[in-house]
C-alpha cells in the first residue's frame, strides 16, 4: 500500500503513440452519475494511453473522468479473469489500495463532526493500551504521517514479530505489539514518514469510538447513503466471490502475466481494504464536490497539508496528497496492493477528476493520471 513516484511525472510532456494492438474493451452506461459529454478527439486520446499497454486477453485498466459531478468519459480495457477471459467493465470490482485512505479520513472527519472525537486528542485517550507510545501522537499526527509510528509493512522486525502472533493478523494484532514494544521512528511532529500502520491505527479508533467494526462503520456511514453498493472494506469472503469482483496480476518480465495470491496483512483495515468500482467512484466525487457528507468547513481540512514543529509543509492532507499541476491545486493520491494499481486524482479548481483502477502492477506509465486530465484541460 505505498505510494508510488508518479507525483515526479506529472508536469512531463506526453509522446507519440505507435501501432497498438486492438485491446478488449467494454463499455457500460453509468447507473449513478448524470453523463456529460467527451468529445471524439478526447476519446480517442484516451484510448490510445490505454491501448499501448493493454492488448487483447491482457489484464487491463478501467477509467473514469468526471467534471462537475458529472461523468465525461469512462472506459473499460483488457479482462478481469484471464482464465475465464472475464473482460473488465465500469462495474468491475477492483482494489483501491491506498487511495483507501481517504475513506478512513473521512469517517475520522465525520466522527469529529459529531462530537465523538477531536483532531487534536491524544491517540492513547482512544487507544490506551498503547501508553508506551506516548502521549504526544494525536489523531491528526496520524492522519498527516507525523507521529513517528513504524510500518509494519516496511520494517522487517515488525513484520516478523506480527506474524508470529498470527498467520492472518488483524487490527488486535497490530495494537497487542505496538502495545508491547512503543517504538516510534522520530520525535513526533518532527519528520514525515508514510505509515500504513498509522493509519490501520486510524481504523482501530474509528471502531473503538463508533462500537461497531470498520467495515461496518463504512457501509452505514459513507458507502450507503452514498449509493455506493458495490464499495466495500475486506476481509468480506462473500463478496470478494462475486462476479465482477477482478482477478490481479504481476509480472517478473513485464510480459507474462502471473496470478497474484492473497497476503497476510488482508485482515489489516484503515490503510487501504476497499474493493470499488469507477461508478462508486463517480458518485463519491460527486460527494466531496457538493459537501454531502460534511460540511465544507470540516471537509476542506482532509485538503490542506500538514505542517512539521519547525513549521514546513508535509504536502500531505488527510489521506491526500496536495501539489500543483500546470498551476492548479492537485489533491490526489495512488495504491498499490496485490498486483491492483489505483489512482485518484482531482482538480478542484476544474472540478475536473479521473480515477483510473489497473489489476496489473506491470507495464503501464506511473504518469497515466496526468497523461487522462491532460487530455480533458486542453
Amino acid at each position: 500500500m505505498h505510494i508510488s513516484k508518479w507525483l515526479l511525472f506529472l508536469l512531463m510532456v506526453g509522446f507519440g503513440w505507435g501501432a497498438i494492438p486492438q485491446p478488449v474493451v467494454a463499455q457500460t452506461p453509468a447507473t449513478g452519475s448524470a453523463t456529460g459529454s467527451a468529445t471524439a478527439s478526447q476519446k480517442r486520446q484516451v484510448d490510445a494511453l490505454f491501448r499501448q499497454f493493454i492488448t487483447a486477453n491482457q489484464p487491463g485498466a478501467v477509467v473514469i473522468v468526471v467534471q462537475d459531478g458529472k461523468v465525461l468519459y469512462k472506459n473499460a480495457y483488457g479482462l478481469a479473469n484471464l482464465k475465464k477471459k472475464t473482460p473488465l467493465t465500469v462495474q468491475s470490482q477492483l482494489h483501491f489500495g491506498s487511495c483507501g485512505k481517504q475513506f478512513t479520513a473521512m469517517g475520522i472527519l465525520l466522527l469529529a463532526e459529531e462530537g465523538l472525537l477531536k483532531l487534536d486528542d491524544p491517540l492513547i485517550q482512544h487507544l490506551p493500551e498503547l501508553k508506551r507510545l506516548g502521549k504526544q501522537i494525536t489523531i491528526r499526527h496520524l492522519l498527516h504521517h507525523t507521529s513517528g509510528v513504524p510500518d509494519i509493512y516496511e520494517s522487517a522486525t515488525l513484520y516478523d514479530q506480527i506474524l508470529n502472533l498470527a498467520d492472518q493478523p488483524t487490527n488486535q494484532d497490530m495494537l497487542n505489539l505496538l502495545s508491547e514494544t512503543g517504538r516510534k521512528r522520530f520525535v513526533v511532529g518532527e519528520e514525515f514518514f508514510y505509515s500504513n500502520t498509522g493509519y490501520d491505527l486510524l481504523g482501530s479508533v474509528i471502531e473503538r469510538v463508533s462500537g461497531v467494526s470498520y467495515a461496518e462503520f463504512m457501509q452505514s456511514y459513507l458507502f450507503k447513503p452514498l449509493g455506493m453498493k458495490d464499495t466495500f472494506s475486506v476481509p468480506d469472503k462473500k463478496r470478494l466471490k462475486g462476479e465482477s469482483i477482478a482477478l490481479s496480476y504481476t509480472s517478473e518480465d513485464d510480459e507474462t502475466p502471473e496470478l497474484v495470491a492473497s497476503d497476510p496483512f488482508d485482515n489489516l483495515v484503515g490503510s487501504g481494504s476497499f474493493y470499488t468500482t469507477v461508478e462508486d467512484m463517480a458518485l463519491y466525487e460527486k460527494a466531496l464536490l457538493n459537501n454531502t457528507l460534511l460540511p465544507a468547513k470540516s471537509l476542506n481540512q482532509a485538503f490542506v497539508p500538514g505542517k512539521l514543529n519547525n513549521g514546513s509543509s508535509t504536502d500531505y492532507g488527510f489521506g491526500w496528497e496536495i501539489s500543483r499541476f500546470q498551476g492548479q491545486k492537485l489533491i490526489a493520491h495512488d495504491g498499490s496492493w496485490l498486483g491492483f494499481i489505483s489512482y485518484y486524482f482531482r482538480l478542484p479548481q476544474e472540478k475536473l477528476a479521473v480515477v483510473i483502477l489497473l489489476n496489473r502492477d506491470y507495464g503501464y506509465e506511473d504518469d497515466l493520471p496526468s497523461e487522462v486530465v491532460k487530455i480533458f484541460l486542453k
